[in-house]
């Protein structure tokens, strides 16, 4: 029989956790884009249909969607690496990711934050609520409004047609692309 001896600082549980697809969160101050990229995402409900994300109450995310109660879950794919990464970087709250790292803002059809036109999908939310979980607040978003790319046919469209980014590290920078569906 299989045993299980080896232990794992519990502060370190990600390094034995699945790679989390990255998404790039699209909020806004005002009229200044932001654009970060999460890891911490999933789908919590089919009815209403909602997502959540967690995010730092020390970032300028959390900070534009309390002050907005909306948010855009953009996905990137593959050729979006360099810009994932530029995203990532610490800008004052007053410039946008946009500018910075060349992506172009695709307004929204039912709230008023853009989401990447560079993407695949853009799924528009409105907050439903957050809630303090350690260092990370979830935050859950109805969707309202959902855009795909001109090369994905929403009459056949499934998860595999998605070119996903994986973060595949804990704590440092690498990612990485889904293989082929087992079956």
């Amino acid at each position: 029989m299989k045993k299980m001896t080896r232990q794992l600082d519990p502060q370190d549980f990600l390094k034995s956790y699945p790679a989390q697809s990255v998404v790039l969160v699209c909020s806004r101050n005002g009229m200044v884009y932001n654009v970060a990229p999460y890891a911490w995402h999933m789908p919590i409900s089919m009815d209403p249909p909602a997502l959540v994300i967690g995010v730092r109450r020390s970032r300028d995310t959390y900070a534009n969607i309390m002050e907005t109660g909306e948010f855009v879950v953009s996905v990137p794919g593959p050729e979006l690496v360099e810009d994932i990464d530029i995203c990532a970087r610490s800008i004052p709250r007053d410039r946008s990711e946009f500018d910075i790292a060349g992506l172009t803002p695709s307004p929204g059809k039912m709230i008023d934050t853009p989401g990447v036109l560079e993407c695949q999908v853009n799924i528009e939310c409105r907050t439903m609520w957050n809630k303090e979980a350690g260092d990370h607040d979830v935050i859950a978003g109805r969707i309202v409004h959902v855009s795909l790319a001109d090369h994905l046919d929403p009459q056949v469209i499934n998860r595999t047609h998605l070119r996903a980014v994986y973060h595949t590290a804990a704590g440092d920078v690498s990612y990485s692309r889904i293989g082929d569906p087992i079956r």
